[in-house]
């Protein structure tokens, strides 16, 4: 199969992809834009998204045809320059003709650089295998993904040129092309899957092959007189074993993380902090020069020696369950024994404050966001005593590698976490729980600014908010040298608060749903703690099933609902309960037949006055006198044989406490039980009749789970260890998918409290909130109806994609 047989396979799996695909883009687009028009903040932006709804209603076949038509050329033209030495650009047009590029065409280039960026983060992991894919079929040896003719350029340029081969008005071409690319976004993974699919096939690889550079000879070291530091590091490709042209366990994982992570360029590593690209202010303060380790302390270079597995023992690392050696067990002490006094430290402390970017200089001079520890690695490494100590300097440079490439996580939000690299370093170092614990606070820190992250676009629109917060913590962090892990618990702790601000008091339906629902709390805890009045006062007393279910549901609601607003009326029904229970009691004598004729009016009336109080719908009260009307049958045809029962004023004697008890602000029983649904349904009606109950009493979300749980599909397994770690990843701010209607909407979690059975959330671009139990949404999970977007936080994530490219090392050196 000849290349260009391949690339004609690709093209071909790249069009029809887009092309099936466009349909479904173009109907969202329309929706869209109609629910942006009912929230226009201006008649003017209304009329001008829905004349655009309107035009791409009416010609959506034909736009559906102009894109392809603008695609095909596009991407001939990049396949034939594809590496290529000529290649004119954007820049090469500015700098030659200035004058002569109106401001229309850079607000065009600069649309389109935008949507290039969106489309690469959604693209993720397949856009960097696809141009790994080109460069292996071109025989090159550096991805780059400027090369690869499917870039995300192509889509954004072919959807650009087709909206503007219609000849709308500018306006309408504008409105139409940011609203397309918003539906293109999510199918961008899609698009290139097909395409990997398509090359992968045909036996083209995704993987680089490994590159064995010969280490250049070193010299002696000699003693600095003042901490050293290298001018031009070696390049990760250059850790090779000593006396060995076979390239490391170490490198090769190294080359295996970058290739995993979309690798730079040659030369990135070590020209990514030359004096001249650096602000003087980020250059270190004290006279650093380059160095090489003596022949005796070579071995510092490796700290795999030997039949080791790199896989295993990194394992046993993550887990805590092995230290690290260099050859001899015995010979090293456990990880890790670095002072706070030791050089190391010291100098990772004078590279925290000195030689840390700013946000605009983390990017290297191909782009790409620059990995410091390893541009600082040589230096690093002459620096330390113990083999380990060289492993903590590479585990974490690696897992940063990784981390600087996740494609969840937004680029602005990497870039903050980038300048964290010489911080977390030298905390491992310190503190090698880090590597060990997963609750370790700077863990946790990183992790949960990954998670926020997903979250931003309903948390945050804009994304600036969230983003200066980061970076304030980020900046606070690397000022503050101060040893242990208080100061990261703290800077957590301030995230934590600005996200529950953001998501609570700033965003009104959402506080108010939440007032609601501390209100019915307040409510059902004080609902329970009538009904364990009525119990205590009823004591040993044998009633009947209906007396008993009806005063402790319906006439203790009555009770509660009157102390909202008129204690002596709650009262009025808290002494009806002893006369009704008194009349349903055995009527022996004449006497007490002609008393309970006189008392039943006023009986009837108060239990009447009591349930139009709460709204009971006048056909339920109807069937309940009638059901009471047979109770008082049953009390005045009583066998006189039958022993008497308490006369009212004994019912009144035993009841006095319950009857004179109105203290609706007592503190909520502990024993009081999740809020009563039309308690809390209630309250959350007086806020906004628009806000969704979405809990197991929802007839339409009930019928999903009971379809999947006893339908005929297969259960789906949901042991205490996944609902557990469900249940520790509910936190504010986490970004979801729900699928309530087959339609699944993006949501993000606007309130949850581990210690309450429910959560408020906000679902796609719904204007109100929604309140759910978790027991519901652990159900979603379960039958496939919910999911995180995140499948496990950011730090974890780092660490697995480690360990694979760590057993895939194994793989080859055993190979």
């Amino acid at each position: 199969m000849t290349r260009q047989d391949c690339l004609n396979a690709a093209s071909s799996a790249f069009l029809q992809t887009c092309t099936t695909l466009l349909p479904a883009m173009l109907e969202a687009a329309k929706d869209r834009l109609f629910e942006r028009a009912e929230h226009a903040t201006s008649m003017q932006l209304q009329g001008l998204l829905l004349d655009s709804r309107t035009v791409l209603s009416n010609e959506s076949d034909a736009l559906q045809d102009a894109i392809v038509l603008a695609l095909q050329p596009l991407l001939e033209r990049s396949l034939q320059t594809a590496f290529s030495s000529y290649r004119p650009s954007y820049a090469d047009r500015l700098n030659q003709s200035l004058s002569l590029v109106s401001m229309q065409a850079v607000e065009s280039e600069m649309r389109l650089d935008g949507i290039c960026r969106q489309l690469r983060e959604h693209a993720g992991e397949q856009l960097s295998d696809l141009t790994i894919r080109i460069t292996v079929l071109f025989g090159q040896t550096h991805a780059i993904e400027r090369e690869n003719p499917f870039r995300p350029y192509l889509l954004a340029k072919g959807l650009a040129n087709g909206v503007e081969r219609m000849a709308w008005s500018r306006d309408i071409s504008d409105v139409l092309i940011d609203q397309l690319a918003l539906s293109l976004y999510p199918s961008a993974a899609q698009i290139y899957q097909a395409t990997n699919q398509s090359l992968a096939e045909l036996g083209v690889p995704a993987e680089l092959p490994l590159q064995v550079v010969q280490r250049p000879e070193r010299t002696p070291r000699p003693t600095p007189a003042a901490t050293p530091m290298p001018e031009a590091p070696p390049e990760p490709d250059q850790l090779a074993s000593p006396g060995s042209n076979t390239p490391s366990p170490e490198a090769m994982l190294m080359q295996m993380v970058q290739r995993r992570s979309m690798p730079r360029p040659t030369g990135a590593a070590s020209s990514a902090m030359p004096t001249g690209e650096m602000p003087q202010a980020a250059q270190p303060s004290v006279s650093m020069q380059a160095s090489a380790p003596s022949s005796e302390q070579e071995g510092w270079g490796s700290w795999l020696i030997g039949p080791q597995q790199v896989g295993a023992m990194l394992r046993g690392l993550f887990q805590g369950e092995e230290s690290i050696s260099a050859g001899d067990a015995t010979a090293s002490p456990p990880l890790v024994a670095t002072e706070l006094e030791s050089s190391l430290v010291q100098s990772i402390s004078t590279l925290q404050q000195a030689a840390t970017p700013d946000s605009q200089h983390m990017r290297d001079a191909h782009g790409q966001l620059r990995n410091l520890i390893l541009e600082n690695r040589s230096y690093l490494g002459s620096l330390t005593s113990h083999p380990q100590e060289l492993m903590v300097i590479d585990l974490v440079s690696m897992l940063f590698e990784l981390i600087l490439r996740d494609g969840k996580v937004p680029t602005d939000v990497r870039t903050q976490l980038g300048r964290m690299q010489f911080l977390v370093l030298k905390q491992a170092l310190t503190d090698p729980t880090l590597l060990t614990q997963k609750q370790h606070p700077a863990r946790q820190l990183v992790n949960r600014i990954g998670s926020i992250s997903l979250g931003l676009q309903q948390i945050d629109p804009s994304g600036e908010r969230v983003t200066q917060e980061i970076s304030h913590i980020v900046e606070t962090l690397l000022q503050d040298d101060a040893p242990g892990t208080e100061r990261f618990t703290r800077m957590l702790d301030q995230l934590e608060s600005f996200i529950s601000h953001v998501l609570n008091s700033q965003d009104a339906p959402v506080h108010q749903t939440l007032q609601a629902l501390a209100t019915a709390d307040k409510r059902s805890a004080r609902l329970g703690q009538i009904v364990l009045q009525l119990t205590d006062a009823i004591g040993e007393l044998q009633i009947s099933p209906l007396l008993w279910g009806f005063l402790s549901d319906t006439w203790a609601r009555v009770i509660e609902r009157a102390e909202q607003s008129d204690l002596l009326q709650s009262q009025v029904f808290r002494a009806c309960v002893p006369r009704l229970l008194w009349s349903a009691e055995p009527k022996l004598t004449e006497e007490d037949r002609r008393q309970l004729t006189r008392a039943l009016p006023a009986l009837v009336n108060t239990l009447r006055s009591g349930m139009q109080f709460i709204g009971q719908p006048a056909a339920e009260t109807d069937q309940l006198m009638r059901n009471f009307s047979g109770l008082h049958r049953q009390a005045l045809q009583a066998n006189p044989l039958q022993l008497p029962g308490l006369t009212l004023t004994a019912f009144e004697q035993r009841f006095h406490a319950f009857i004179h008890d109105n203290a609706p602000d007592a503190a909520p029983h502990s024993d009081a039980a999740e809020p009563h649904p039309l308690v809390r349904n209630e309250e959350l009606s007086q806020v906004a009749a628009s806000i969704e109950v979405l809990d197991s009493q929802h007839d339409a979300v009930r019928s999903i789970v009971n379809e999947y749980l006893y339908g005929s599909e297969p259960s789906v397994q949901f042991d205490k260890a996944t609902e557990q770690s469900a249940l520790e990843r509910l936190r504010i701010g986490v970004a979801v998918e729900v699928n309530l209607d087959g339609r699944p909407q993006r949501a993000v979690l606007s309130w949850v409290d581990p210690d309450e059975p429910r959560m408020v959330i906000r679902i796609g671009d719904h204007p109100t909130p929604s309140v759910m139990t978790v027991k519901l949404f652990l159900q979603l999970i379960r039958i496939g109806r919910a999911r995180f977007l995140e499948d496990r936080p950011l730090f974890e994530r780092a660490v697995t994609l480690l360990l694979e490219n760590a057993d895939k090392v194994d793989r080859s050196r055993a190979a």
